[in-house]
């Protein structure tokens, strides 16, 4: 259900923590998505800038993928940081192919900063449809799946890709710094 890669020089985690903070000096609350963002230009340009230096690293090591999207998604310091347990939206048919996730943190992942936690080959449990107004196909155990997660301890610039329906979650971010990664689907 996925792989760790490195993805990021020190350089491009330097220019997309100055991308970061260029596009959105105002610290926000909780778990923030830049594509849950109301201004327009701020989600191009991070989405363009994301895809731009994610694309050397995508084009030498990928072959027949489009890329949808590229986004920052950051965790502030709080206990409202936390994401839960879910699988990723599906977007495209999975009987064909393969939707992923390239999910680089900007830092390194600890258990104090909101490390992800993934059941790992749980895409594999049941083929599921997934999406915001259907009902996930584990939410009645929401609470029994963090005790079969395991921790991805990755270093900034490491990414992890994998498969959208993989289980995951992770805990609140409780250190006294943004969780700042990019994610590339």
């Amino acid at each position: 259900g996925y792989v760790i890669v490195d993805f990021y020089s020190r350089e491009q985690i330097s220019e997309l923590e100055s991308l970061y903070h260029e596009l959105h000096p105002v610290d926000e609350k909780g778990f923030y998505p830049s594509t849950f963002s109301k201004d327009k230009n701020y989600r191009k340009k991070a989405d363009e800038e994301i895809r731009r230096i994610g694309s050397k690293w995508i084009g030498k090591n990928l072959v027949d993928y489009k890329v949808m999207c590229g986004c920052f998604i950051v965790k502030y310091p709080g206990p409202e940081s936390i994401m839960n347990v879910h699988q990723d939206m599906t977007l495209v048919d999975e009987t064909r192919f393969t939707g992923i996730n390239i999910w680089c943190p900007l830092i390194d992942l600890n258990d104090n900063n909101g490390v992800l936690k993934v059941i790992p080959r749980s895409n594999r449990i049941v083929p599921t449809y997934r999406g915001s107004t259907i009902a996930g196909l584990y939410d009645d155990v929401q609470k029994e799946i963090p005790d079969y997660c395991q921790p991805v301890y990755l270093k900034a610039g490491q990414a992890i890709i994998f498969d959208q329906s993989i289980i995951h979650f992770s805990p609140p971010n409780l250190s006294d710094r943004p969780r700042i990664t990019t994610n590339i689907y």
